[in-house]
């Protein structure tokens, strides 16, 4: 089994069978996720977006060592002078928490599409996600 493969299984659970094919190579990829073209059981040609595996592992963890760090350059370095580190560190973590939970992200698509439509930039395509396949991760 594959890796993309894996990840839907462990997000999607029964669910998993909603989507027959998958192309284990992505069509996009970042630092945190990646997309992959999908057919759904209906027939529908979709394109799914999964976290990269462990990334939440490896922020979590990075995210501890930034923390550990931040307050130790507070007066060491000139530019701490010009910013609070610890606090720029609390700042990034709760960004790069809110980066991971795809269940903001379809929150946010929907308020996207709503104050679009409603100043009737109709012309702009905006995604409809099945949100019963949509997991945090």
């Amino acid at each position: 089994m594959g890796e993309v493969s894996k990840v839907l299984n462990d997000e999607l659970g029964n669910r998993r069978s909603d989507i027959v094919s998958v192309n284990q190579i992505p069509i996009a990829a970042a630092s945190i996720a990646q997309v992959h073209e999908a057919v759904l059981s209906n027939g529908s040609d979709v394109v799914i977006k999964i976290q990269r595996p462990g990334i939440r592992k490896k922020v979590i963890n990075d995210l501890k060592v930034m923390a550990w760090v931040a307050p130790k350059l507070v007066g060491k370095i000139p530019v701490a002078a010009l910013a609070n580190p610890p606090a720029l560190v609390e700042l990034f973590a709760e960004t790069i928490c809110e980066e991971l939970d795809f269940k903001l992200e379809v929150a946010n698509l929907f308020e996207i599409k709503r104050v679009l439509y409603s100043n009737l930039k109709q012309e702009w395509e905006i995604p409809d996600p099945e949100l019963e396949l949509v997991t945090e991760a």
